[in-house]
């Protein structure tokens, strides 16, 4: 038998089979050159009525090829579809399909550029066209910009979202916008992702972010779960340049986990930078929330050294620091010192100066001026120390005690 050119294993051929073909229609069909037909064995000129099968014409076949049919019986609402296709030769199955009344969902937008979107009337909107090899798998728009509109971008489900540019991706839900290059948006609702070669989720009210290379998670926790018995890790890894598997060997990180526990812990870090030689304190407890605030570590000493080579220098003492060594090249009546409490010095805080000269008549001065409240002024030699307390209210240095050895 020959026919049409079958272009898919996957074409289905839906001839309904009724009746077996008697001896006797047989004998009253008509056979061309290039028509079969057969007719059901009426009268001719009043109850009879013919089947033509015909191949196309020559203009649209371009060759000649052999359709083998299915030895078996076919079942009811069987449909006859290509089993395989050897050269010019199809060979066909009978097949019960499920329902050969499939709806077509999708189309492609603009013919020749393999862009895929739905059709209506599974969207509530149908979008402008999508961008070139992209996919808009969305089932509700508000607005036809709405679309998977950057060449190679998609979206695959959710409502009024967007994959503005080139490989951008929006997965789901709503109101959501992939606008930079290779950006992703997980999910959620109402995220702009602006920057390029970013990833986010969020969920509320409306955020955006124009960061490169970020991983944003918007009004979320992040749980890092386990239950294999081992606590899963935070880890930062230290710089590397190296392509391919990582990490590579060599490349180290630091890593975070919680221990074995009683209660849930929550910590809040620090409102400020904090300052050199400071430490991590917890300054207040809620329950089992503690805030952690950058305290002056007094669990020993913290030493500042300065060489004093002028007179009149000023001295930046640094918050914790708790003895001052002065190295001195002159008589203290030639190299008065001032000092200045540095940021973070708290209320109370001692500090102990001690004098080292080049030889054992240099030293220093500090004069019982604003600022000072000293029993007269020091001038110390090699080896003398004097100890004073820092006071915030009057941002003053008071002396404590003296020594002259």
């Amino acid at each position: 038998m020959r026919g049409t050119l079958i272009k898919s294993a996957m074409c289905v051929i839906a001839l309904a089979v009724t009746t077996a073909v008697t001896a006797t229609s047989q004998q009253l069909g008509d056979l061309s050159g290039r028509r079969l037909i057969m007719n059901d064995g009426g009268t001719a000129g009043t109850t009879k009525n013919t089947l033509t099968i015909e191949p196309a014409n020559a203009a649209t076949q371009t060759t000649s090829y052999t359709l083998i049919m299915p030895g078996p019986v076919p079942a009811a609402n069987a449909v006859l579809q290509v089993a395989s296709i050897a050269g010019t030769t199809a060979t066909l199955q009978w097949v019960v399909a499920p329902s050969i009344n499939v709806p077509l969902v999708f189309e492609e937008a603009t013919a020749g550029q393999g862009n895929i979107r739905r059709r209506s009337p599974f969207t509530t909107l149908v979008g402008a066209p999508v961008g070139q090899y992209a996919l808009d798998a969305q089932g509700s728009r508000a607005l036809a910009t709405q679309t998977a509109a950057g060449p190679f971008s998609a979206i695959l489900g959710g409502a009024n979202n967007t994959a503005q540019n080139q490989y951008s991706l929006v997965l789901g839900g709503q109101s959501n916008t992939a606008q930079g290059d290779y950006s992703v948006v997980l999910g959620g609702q109402s995220l702009t992702m602006t920057g390029n070669n970013s990833l986010g989720y969020s969920t509320g009210g409306a955020l955006s972010t124009t960061s490169a290379n970020t991983f944003l998670l918007g009004n979320t926790s992040i749980h890092l779960a386990n239950n294999n018995n081992t606590p899963s890790q935070l880890r930062f890894y230290e710089a590397n340049a190296t392509t391919g598997a990582f990490p590579p060997a060599g490349t180290n990180f630091i890593g975070f986990r919680a221990g074995t526990m009683a209660n849930d812990n929550i910590y809040t870090l620090p409102s400020a930078v904090g300052t050199v030689n400071q430490v991590l304190k917890i300054n207040a407890v809620a329950g089992n929330d503690a805030t952690i605030e950058w305290a002056n570590d007094f669990g020993g000493p913290v030493v500042q050294a300065n060489n004093i080579n002028a007179d009149n220098t000023n001295i930046v003492v640094g918050a914790g620091v708790t003895v001052l060594r002065l190295t001195s090249d002159g008589l203290p009546a030639n190299r008065t010192i001032t000092m200045t409490a540095g940021a973070g010095m708290v209320d109370g805080q001692l500090l102990i100066i001690r004098v080292v000269g080049t030889v054992a008549a240099n030293g220093v001065e500090i004069l019982d001026a604003a600022g000072y409240l000293l029993s007269g002024n020091f001038q110390g030699n090699t080896n003398d120390t004097i100890t004073l307390m820092w006071d915030a209210p009057t941002t003053s240095w008071i002396e404590v005690a003296r020594r002259a050895n």
